[in-house]
């Protein structure tokens, strides 16, 4: 599956306040690290913003590659959400494309009893059918909200269901590494400076599978404000690196 949500920010009264933005990476084939692919470039887009009612998100990636038997893949990834601030109820879509073809096409509306609770998803593509999520499962913005505040602790790991909507099944397992905690410092760009940043890889697992091999990696260096840069996706067959080019704040809604 090529498909990967940079997951949103949220509010926290820990950490500093946390920023709407657009962000625009260039994604490049990691070198070294790769058995499925020979060459690999492509972009993807990120907007957070706050919508009064709840946390937007919208993502954009575009892939060239280049597979070890050279046959050339364009690949196609949109998904968007909108999470209420509480935690318990996600609006989902997301897309695929390879090569000018719909792959994968998922829509619905999951809902938490209360905020880390268990709940369902009610998909309605590619099926109408609803999914139970087990006690415990976080959303997109709310993981993100607990994984930034145990990093901002010196919390070294993390376990939590995920349900984020990027397919029709239920929630996967994730676990989070924080490793190094970089201090406030100046920054490439104006909304970083004065910000700790820290490193963080999340490895998510198939619920009730036993195998101890992850579907999807990801690890990137999250800022306190929820911008993320220095990006890895290992997709197993071949792994990008993203490099965040552009950094923009977006404006406040008056709510």
């Amino acid at each position: 599956m090529l498909g990967v949500t940079l997951l949103a920010p949220v509010r926290a009264s820990a950490l500093p306040p946390l920023a709407a933005h657009h962000a625009v990476y260039s994604l490049s084939l990691k070198p070294g690290a790769n058995s499925g692919a020979i060459a690999a470039s492509g972009a993807m887009r990120f907007d957070f913003a706050d919508s009064c009612d709840g946390w937007v998100t919208a993502q954009h990636m575009v892939v060239d590659l280049t597979d070890n038997t050279g046959h050339e893949q364009h690949m196609v990834t949109d998904y968007a959400t909108i999470e209420n601030h509480e935690g318990t109820k996600l609006t989902f879509h997301s897309r695929q494309g390879r090569n000018g073809t719909i792959t994968s096409l998922v829509d619905g509306v999951a809902v938490l009893s209360h905020p880390g609770g268990g709940g369902y998803a009610d998909f309605t593509t590619p099926d109408h059918k609803r999914v139970l999520l087990p006690a415990g499962t976080k959303l997109p913005t709310a993981h993100t909200a607990a994984l930034l505040r145990a990093a901002e602790a010196g919390q070294k790991f993390m376990a939590a269901p995920l349900f984020d909507g990027t397919d029709d099944g239920g929630a996967q397992d994730s676990f989070v590494v924080s490793g190094r905690h970089y201090p406030a410092g100046p920054g490439k760009f104006a909304m970083l400076d004065g910000m700790s940043s820290t490193g963080v890889r999340i490895a998510f697992y198939d619920q009730g599978k036993g195998d101890q091999s992850p579907e999807f990696e990801t690890a990137m260096r999250y800022y306190a404000n929820g911008v993320a840069s220095e990006l890895e996706m290992n997709f197993g067959d071949f792994t990008l690196l993203g490099h965040l080019d552009q950094l923009a704040p977006k404006a406040a809604p008056h709510c």
